[in-house]
């Protein structure tokens, strides 16, 4: 027994030591560099696999902080070091320049980075990590650490770099003269200031842009000009109050006619200075947003009629698709619909006018959230059907509501539905339970 015991174990490590280089590196690849380094310690075999990993993944979380258990009032709580976090930067930054000194000189797939303020003293170790992936045809390039981190500029001239995400973006943008990166298909910026002589810069050096992301930027005057722009991600953090603090408007013109989907999530204030030109491909718009609105915030919805599937969510939704009525053509190719954050129970008129305005609708989606609704359920007549505009899509074939189980609204919600989808028989309704644990769907 104990020999064939033996004799198993002896031939699943060969098994496992016969496996070629590709495999094992992609095996390695899913783990985080550090912990990559340590599992080639596990087998001969493996021994200067690392040195050959085409994904490097440094993230500074992965050094744990040591701290010392203490026993008070029967109760185990830890002490930690106050000099740990000097200590462990020291040991992130040994870690990373020693794995790139000692790797072998092949080219780079993936180099992610992640780093917070213990590292902030080794701004040289920084840089000279981001160039040591240029230098080897980086392809994937994730970098995450501090605004006061300032990225070198051989980043603006990386021509094997495919996939570029840089949180936050800190670049001295007046010496920038140039960008070059040929076969840049995605890119995410964090915190970017964007003028038009950057923007220019940028889509100009990028002739394969297809998917870009702009996450709390300041837009002032940029132009996103792309032939080759496919999806265009907007995200804006009121809570940094940039709008308000510096006194300038966010304006931005989107001129991109290969441009297929646009999402924009934060405050509507960042739309009303948004112009859309030349996206005549622009087929899905999913816009989230916050607080209220003024005048002005509309047209630049308004005027793009080519959109197939459009979803609205936020807070005073019935105020928006008003303020989009007086500027509304007719939009022909609509057929899917969603909306969220409308009461149906007090602004049902508000989702019927909208609708006479999308003659090819075949299916609408309602997110209905009780608590968005300005007016006492208890005060909301349970028949209104007089009251009420009837639904005339006559393309309409299904329905579908989504809500909170919990939500002892809702039955005011749908009973305004019912009354005003009735010259609509042949509509299919779903109601789409949302519990906390099990969701599940009810047709009626």
């Amino acid at each position: 027994m104990d020999s064939a015991s033996t004799s198993k174990r002896r031939s699943c490590c060969d098994y496992i030591s016969s496996m070629p280089d590709s495999i094992l590196h992609h095996i390695l690849s899913l783990l985080d560099t550090h912990e990559a380094v340590r599992m080639c310690t596990l087998s001969k075999r493996w021994a200067d696999l690392w040195t050959y990993l085409p994904d490097l993944t440094f993230d500074l979380r992965s050094f744990k902080s040591s701290c010392l258990p203490v026993l008070k009032e029967g109760l185990q709580s830890y002490v930690f070091d106050m000099n740990e976090g000097k200590r462990k930067a020291d040991r992130f930054v040994h870690f990373v320049s020693t794995v790139l000194l000692r790797r072998q000189p092949c080219n780079i797939h993936s180099f992610r980075l992640d780093c917070d303020s213990v590292t902030l003293s080794r701004q040289d170790h920084f840089k000279a990590w981001i160039v040591y992936a240029v230098q080897h045809n980086v392809r994937v390039l994730h970098v995450e650490a501090l605004s006061s981190h300032s990225f070198p500029s051989c980043i603006w001239a990386c021509s094997s770099l495919e996939n570029l995400y840089l949180n936050p973006f800190c670049c001295d943008l007046y010496r920038l003269t140039d960008v070059n990166l040929p076969n840049l298909r995605e890119l995410h910026l964090n915190e970017a200031f964007l003028d038009n002589c950057f923007s220019k810069l940028l889509f100009c050096g990028c002739p394969f842009l297809e998917k870009v992301c702009f996450e709390d930027c300041d837009f002032v005057d940029c132009d996103v000009s792309s032939n080759s722009l496919k999806h265009l991600r907007i995200v804006v953090d009121g809570d940094r109050g940039s709008y308000y603090d510096t006194g300038f408007r966010h304006n931005m013109k989107i001129s991109a006619p290969n441009l297929t989907s646009f999402s924009f999530d934060g405050e509507p204030v960042f739309m009303q200075q948004t112009i859309f030109e030349s996206t005549s491909s622009l087929i899905h718009v999913d816009f989230r947003y916050y607080c209220g609105f003024e005048e002005g915030y509309f047209e630049s919805f308004a005027a793009v009629t080519s959109i197939e599937n459009l979803v609205l969510r936020g807070h005073y939704c019935d105020v928006f698709l008003e303020g989009l009525l007086p500027k509304l053509t007719v939009f022909d190719n609509l057929t899917n619909l969603t909306i969220g954050g409308l009461c149906l129970s007090c602004h049902f008129n508000v989702l019927a006018r909208f609708l006479e305005h999308l003659p090819n609708l075949k299916k609408l989606v309602l997110h209905h959230d009780g608590w968005n609704c300005e007016m006492d359920m208890h005060d909301v007549p349970t028949n209104s059907s007089t009251h009420l505009l009837p639904i005339k899509c006559k393309s309409l074939s299904e329905i579908e509501v989504k809500y909170f189980i919990n939500d002892s609204s809702v039955k005011q919600f749908l009973g305004a539905l019912v009354d005003g989808t009735m010259e609509l028989p042949n509509i299919k309704m779903v109601l789409s339970l949302r519990p906390v644990r099990m969701p599940q769907q009810i047709k009626i």
